[in-house]
């Protein structure tokens, strides 16, 4: 016998349901890499059906470009705040290199690295590596 749900779904707006689409891809970039963003893993990541993904986005490419700018403008951004904080400009570089180096950003270096191994195949990344890495 099948169950029926009970509860209310509530209908998104095309913006937040891009919003929602885009943010879900940006996860699985980070947990997984930019290869495992894929129309499925978004799809479920988000729950709902694969259609509804290629509905709302311009094509994974451009899903995957997305997800790519945002993290690292943010990533980009967030050092920029971080060795402005240094007056000296040789303890900025020292700033800078302990935190590149510390381990802490395996998630963000593996979207970079996948970034431009993946771009040899797909322009609109290699274009969205070049312009924002």
């Amino acid at each position: 016998m099948s169950e029926t749900s009970t509860a209310r779904r509530v209908r998104k707006t095309p913006e937040e349901r891009r919003a929602e689409l885009a943010a879900a891809a940006r996860e699985i970039a980070l947990e997984e890499g930019l290869d495992a963003v894929t129309l499925r893993a978004v799809a479920r990541r988000v729950g709902v059906a694969p259609g509804l993904v290629a509905h709302y986005t311009d094509g994974m490419e451009t899903l995957v470009a997305d997800a790519f700018g945002a993290l690292v403008s943010a990533e980009l951004a967030e050092l920029t705040a971080l060795i402005a904080a240094v007056d000296d400009p040789a303890a900025r570089i020292g700033v800078l290199l302990e935190t590149l180096l510390d381990g802490s950003r395996t998630d963000i270096t593996l979207v970079w690295v996948q970034a431009w191994g993946l771009g040899a195949h797909a322009e609109t990344l290699a274009a969205r590596a070049e312009r924002d890495g």
